[in-house]
């Protein structure tokens, strides 16, 4: 849902270019891309190799929960690419919103996150999947190793387990914008966490990492 409300805010502000996903697996979240896309006649692909649950499958659970909606997938492992091939299977436009949830290693991680670095737009922003979670150490290595040099990225909320990232100058803009959500949607936890958090002033709902405050949503 906070995701939702943060690609509503991006069609609100008039930025387009393609929906990204590293790492389509059941297709769950992909389906949150889709509806976007179909919103706002944006390309929506999923790259992916189909290592747990096969292509097919996936296409048929998507056909049935966003009908009508197009995407396409790439098979493949995101090391396969760079930024230039990748942007070559987007036509040349830009990433507006990426999820990178593929291969939860360290190394991948950070070939993800400047993969993503690369090729995003400057308003667009990012979803780094189990970022703190205990299962996945190695998103946490490969966050820390990517921001380890002076990046074009930062964080602007940690919501659930997910990590968002943006470019610098849409900080204070997609802070704003998840913090609008928060309000709007009082019917789950974490918005209701921060709402209630934020009463008590900045401090309470404002974590740092890497020199950069973001909004924690617990």
């Amino acid at each position: 849902m906070a995701t939702m409300g943060l690609l509503d805010y991006q069609d609100s502000q008039g930025t387009r270019g393609v929906l990204f996903e590293i790492g389509v697996c059941a297709g769950r979240y992909f389906s949150v891309l889709m509806r976007s896309g179909h919103r706002s006649g944006d390309p929506v692909i999923g790259l992916d190799p189909f290592l747990w649950i096969d292509e097919a499958t996936v296409n048929d659970r998507l056909h049935a929960n966003v009908p009508g909606a197009p995407y396409r997938f790439i098979n493949a492992y995101s090391t396969a690419y760079t930024a230039r091939t990748l942007l070559d299977e987007f036509d040349g436009k830009l990433a507006r919103f990426i999820s990178v949830d593929g291969s939860h290693e360290a190394s991948d991680v950070l070939w993800d996150l400047r993969l993503t670095e690369e090729i995003l737009h400057p308003d667009g922003f990012v979803a780094v999947d189990d970022f703190f979670n205990p299962v996945a150490i190695g998103v946490n290595e490969g966050v820390h190793r990517f921001f380890n040099n002076p990046r074009a990225l930062v964080p602007f909320a940690m919501f659930s387990n997910k990590l968002f990232l943006c470019r610098p100058h849409k900080l204070e803009s997609f802070k704003k914008a998840i913090a609008e959500y928060a309000e709007s949607d009082q019917s789950e936890d974490r918005p209701r966490f921060f709402i209630e958090h934020r009463n008590r002033g900045d401090k309470a709902i404002e974590q740092t990492l890497w020199g950069t405050k973001f909004y924690s949503f617990g």
